[in-house]
């Protein structure tokens, strides 16, 4: 007998249970809703979908074994003084008493607002449900309270102990502030509600010194009101038709916005609204050659032009208007009197990128001054306002700086003999988007922090200092991505070549190599530069830091690990802190790192998932996946979900698929046949391995790499079955078409993708248009498409399944009249998911083929089978 329960258990142990909707619907695990207390005692952290469909509030000691759980309660804060921790559960405020575990319970509150989100700060303000006009605002340490009556609304200074309060009774309304080491309240400004004044927002200055408001009168006119200290009310800084700007202007509805250092307030003008048609219009468009933007843009743009001004805020001066048609300010210093405008009269014709100009703008008297960059130029203002850095990609010494006292522009980077633009290295040959190098942030009035793709850099922006790599070229020596993440030379860093993630420190003062704290087969943060053109599961989180002393908290994941968090203080040694991983119950995945040839001369990486139950004796079939970048999957968990768009690996693993996901490099701008290459090295990979049936692998790819599907299939007849969603087929018609929210044009896409203009280069098109190879195609090819996908347009689809058809190929579209860029309805991503297992579960498995692939679905049965 008890052979037979061993046994069983066993015979258990080997069948575990495939991830299904089940599975998903009761996935639990930490959230990203997590924190510290201020000594490093203790964390808080939430797990979601613990209990089912609710979520479970941990707060725990962090080196000790108390631990408090509250079911549904929502995550809250530390108080400064490491006493307490405060939360909602439902409608009541709770007050956590940490040495003792008491609460301290207020019923029938609404809703909490803290004063800032620093720790350092101890003041709430909530509303009570039986009387949501009273305002309690309360310090949570020394336990103080005020009562405000008849708040319509508030906002507290961030940073600053005061809260500005708008109140109203049955006869008037004010603005009130009140300063909260004292609570009494000074009115600031005050009007009888038969005046039918409307305050439309209002705003502290970054110092909490000054607060701009502003009014509207029933005709709908507006005007700026400021309020500075030691005023006795606000005065009106502005009517809605500011003195110094033309009549034809009026004060924009936008809510001014303060300088950093209060010197200045911006605000927004409009012209006159539109006039209404006229009764019995002709309801017609004209489309121009001369049109600045498209006609079908244009019409999504139907209101009056706005522009942006400026007036100083500690005199009487006049208004500036900053902008004209087809300017926009460009960078806004925290102190100083300049700003940077761009002007771009091409509008959407990017062909005429060379008529932009910059301009340096004073905002004392709206004076300019050329600079000498133009085109894609990104600016930074020093904190002290007195240098201009900026980078230009037509310029060989990329960064300069401009003294702005004597206008003397300085060449800052050229000592840098190393790739600092942000080109993409899985694009080898194409600027990506962003067309400037990766300025980090300022280290003090004269110097900032750069990344080339590898080291940090201090560049010297006055000339006089050579441009310093802090690391001594280390992690371009040794393929190692690296980000400073603290002030105390702390560094996440990211190895290329196995994927490892970890932490090494490098001394701020002194430089030099860093020193290697910990690199592990798993993520802990992945930095957005580490990950060009990269489709993750899950990038991580920074660690945090305990405000008092050197205990931080660290998330780590894995392709086998859920999300766990571990506390640390030197990074070297690391304590399993909380755990909550679901994988155990179902037949899971491993993962392993390989690489391929793509092509001739090219090396590049990717990721086999296999199932947990894996046996090397068995033949499995294989979907490979792609877009541009997916090898840094190797140690980042995959969530089990229903599909959205691309395939989700745990749903096809755990039954018995072999996922491999990789990368791509694409190669003199010719994108079709580099994914072509690089799918067929890895098939030539997968081939060879004794356990994959080559003749039952399968392709799938999303958006791009939906169009990398189309143009594989088209190019051989290697694989057994392809999904394609939301992919292009036709690069010719797809450039010329319209596309996004806005209705633009496509065709700057497909020239930058190819580096040709069509009719320059027509076989460039042509040959990369999987729709001029269609008789080629003989792989049974599952479209999904949605009718409304603001990304890539339908009739895309639609070219590529006429054509199919019309060659008798096996062709089917899944067309989800809901979707957009992917399907989001729960009920559409169950179908989604369902067909496309049916489709390689009947060409990778053998399964009989369900009706829907065999007979179609009539019009007439929508919505009733």
């Amino acid at each position: 007998m008890a052979l037979f329960l061993v046994a069983r258990l066993l015979g258990l142990a080997q069948s575990k249970p495939v991830i299904d909707t089940f599975a998903i619907n009761h996935w639990y695990g930490i959230s990203s809703e997590v924190a510290i207390s201020d000594n490093g005692h203790w964390v808080m952290y939430n797990i979601n979908n613990m209990p089912y469909q609710s979520n479970t509030l941990v707060i725990q000691e962090s080196y000790g074994r108390k631990k408090l759980e509250f079911i549904g309660a929502q995550p809250g804060f530390f108080t400064s003084d490491d006493k307490r921790f405060v939360f909602m559960m439902r409608d009541s405020l709770r007050l956590l008493a940490l040495k003792t575990g008491q609460i301290n319970v207020i019923p029938g509150v609404m809703e909490i607002t803290r004063l800032g989100e620093s720790s350092s700060t101890d003041w709430i303000a909530y509303r009570l449900v039986m009387n949501p006009g009273q305002l309690v605002i309360h310090n949570l340490v020394s336990g103080v309270k005020f009562i405000a009556a008849n708040v319509k609304d508030f906002v507290f200074a961030s940073g600053h102990m005061s809260v500005l309060l708008h109140e109203s009774d049955s006869v008037r309304q004010s603005l009130n502030l009140m300063p909260l080491s004292t609570g009494k309240e000074k009115q600031v400004w005050t009007s009888l509600l038969a005046e039918s004044l409307s305050l439309d927002g209002y705003l502290f200055d970054k110092q909490g010194a000054q607060v701009a408001f502003v009014l509207s009168n029933p005709t709908g006119e507006r005007n700026i009101w400021l309020y500075s200290s030691g005023m006795q009310h606000a005065e009106q800084k502005l009517n809605f038709h500011p003195k110094g700007i033309s009549v034809e202007y009026k004060l924009a509805a936008d809510l001014p916005s303060f300088s950093g250092d209060g010197h200045y307030l911006y605000f927004k003008i409009q012209e006159p609204d539109l006039p209404k048609p006229k009764p019995n219009f002709v309801s017609l468009d004209i489309w121009s050659w001369t049109d600045t933007i498209l006609m079908s843009t244009q019409l999504h743009h139907l209101t009056p032009e706005r522009f942006d001004c400026v007036i100083g805020t500690l005199q009487n001066t006049l208004p500036l208007k900053l902008t004209d048609r087809w300017e926009k300010v460009e960078s806004v210093p925290d102190t100083g009197n300049y700003v940077v405008v761009a002007y771009n009269p091409s509008g959407d014709r990017f062909w005429l990128k060379d008529n932009v100009k910059n301009y340096l703008v004073s905002l004392k008297d709206g004076s300019r001054t050329l600079l000498k960059p133009s085109n894609r130029t990104e600016f930074h203002f020093s904190p002290n306002g007195k240098y201009l850095v900026y980078y230009d990609s037509k310029d060989e010494s990329k960064y300069s700086s401009i003294n702005l006292a004597t206008g003397k522009y300085i060449p800052v980077s050229r000592d840098i003999h190393v790739d600092i633009s942000e080109k993409n290295e899985y694009d080898i040959d194409t600027c990506t988007v962003a067309n400037y190098g990766r300025f980090s942030k300022w280290l003090n009035d004269t110097s900032f922090l750069l990344y080339d793709h590898f080291d940090p850099w201090v560049i010297d922006v006055t000339g006089r200092l050579q441009a310093k790599n802090l690391t001594d070229s280390f992690g371009r020596l040794n393929n190692i991505k690296f980000k400073i993440i603290d002030s105390h030379g702390l560094m996440i860093a990211y190895n290329m070549d196995n994927r490892f993630n970890g932490f090494y420190r490098l001394n701020l003062l002194s430089n030099g190599q860093p020193k290697l704290l910990s690199m592990d087969s798993c993520t802990y943060y992945h930095d957005a530069d580490f990950e060009e053109w990269a489709h993750s599961f899950n990038m991580g989180m920074v660690p945090i830091k305990a405000k008092k002393t050197k205990v931080y908290l660290v998330k780590k994941q894995s392709s086998v690990l859920a999300p766990c968090l571990y506390v640390t203080t030197d990074f070297k040694k690391m304590i399993l802190f909380a755990k909550k991983d679901p994988t155990s119950n179902y037949n899971w995945l491993k993962s392993k790192l390989f690489s391929f040839r793509q092509g001739l001369d090219r090396n590049a990486k990717g990721v086999l998932f296999v199932p947990e139950n894996f046996d090397l004796n068995q033949k499995y079939p294989v979907i490979i996946t792609y877009y541009r970048q997916m090898a840094q999957r190797i140690y980042e968990f995959p969530t089990p979900e229903l599909m959205t768009n691309d395939i989700n690996i745990p749903w096809f693993v755990s039954r018995g698929y072999v996922v491999a996901c990789i990368d791509i490099y694409i190669i003199n701008h010719e994108v079709g046949s580099s994914a072509l290459n690089a799918v067929n090295g890895v098939y030539n990979y997968l081939s060879k391995l004794n356990y994959v049936d080559s003749s039952k692998i399968g392709i799938m790819g999303h958006s791009f790499g939906g169009y990398e599907t189309n143009y594989i299939v088209s190019h051989t007849d290697k694989f057994a079955a392809a999904v394609e969603s939301a992919g292009t087929s036709d690069y010719i018609s797809s450039s010329l078409q319209l596309n996004g929210p806005e209705e633009g044009s496509r065709l700057m896409q497909y020239e930058n993708q190819l580096n040709a203009l069509l009719w320059h280069e027509p076989l460039k098109y042509l040959n990369n248009s999987p729709i001029m190879a269609i008789e080629k195609v003989n792989t049974p090819l599952l479209i999904i498409h949605s009718k409304n996908d603001s990304a890539v347009p339908w009739e895309q689809a639609v070219e590529l399944f006429v054509s199919l058809r019309r060659l008798n190929k096996k062709a089917w579209i899944l067309q989800y009249d809901n979707g957009n860029h992917g399907v989001y309805d729960p009920a559409d991503m169950w179908d989604y998911t369902q067909r496309v297992m049916q489709f390689f579960d009947s060409y990778l498995k053998g399964s009989a083929i369900p009706d829907w692939m065999q007979k179609g679905k009539p019009a007439k049965t929508k919505g009733v089978n």
